[in-house]
């Protein structure tokens, strides 16, 4: 699979397309084949390192210990592990992962960091309004569906 990869902090210059192995998800984690990432402020302060606590907070003091950024991303289960009881392949999905990855063709998560997309949502005003969404229900512990009607914008 193909990934974008970094081995330093830097600017973006310092990103590489590059072939990998296709990760293995373990029991308790499923497979996304990876649709849309977003690139935030998380991202931007891993690639660079600055500020220096991005540093600490993401791992990794003099060289970073994630080579592939994108901690937000949609996509669709490819596989499943023995414990996950919430996703089945080919859901539609979008989340975010403490590890990131989402810079990636594939990635590997746990299903605590997973929600099922909205089926009435377009994808490309998705990663718009996803992070922001899956956020409030962590916070809450409330897993309410976001809806969008035909008269509604996201921009």
């Amino acid at each position: 699979m193909r990934a974008i990869i970094r081995q330093v902090y830097g600017s973006p210059d310092v990103l590489e397309l590059q072939e990998i192995e296709k990760p293995v998800p373990k029991d308790d984690e499923i497979l996304l084949k990876v649709h849309a990432a977003s690139v935030n402020r998380t991202d931007s302060h891993g690639l660079r390192g600055t500020p220096f606590m991005a540093r600490i907070v993401l791992g990794g003091l003099r060289k970073p210990k994630t080579k592939i950024l994108g901690y937000d991303f949609a996509g669709q289960v490819d596989e499943v592990g023995k414990e996950v009881s919430e996703f089945h392949p080919d859901d539609e999905v979008f989340g975010t992962n403490k590890g990131a990855g989402g810079f990636a063709e594939y990635l590997c998560t746990t299903q605590d960091f997973l929600l099922i997309k909205p089926p009435n949502i377009f994808q490309k005003y998705f990663l718009k309004t996803q992070y922001l969404d899956l956020n409030y229900q962590k916070m809450t512990k409330k897993h309410r569906p976001l809806f969008l009607y035909k008269s509604q914008t996201l921009c």
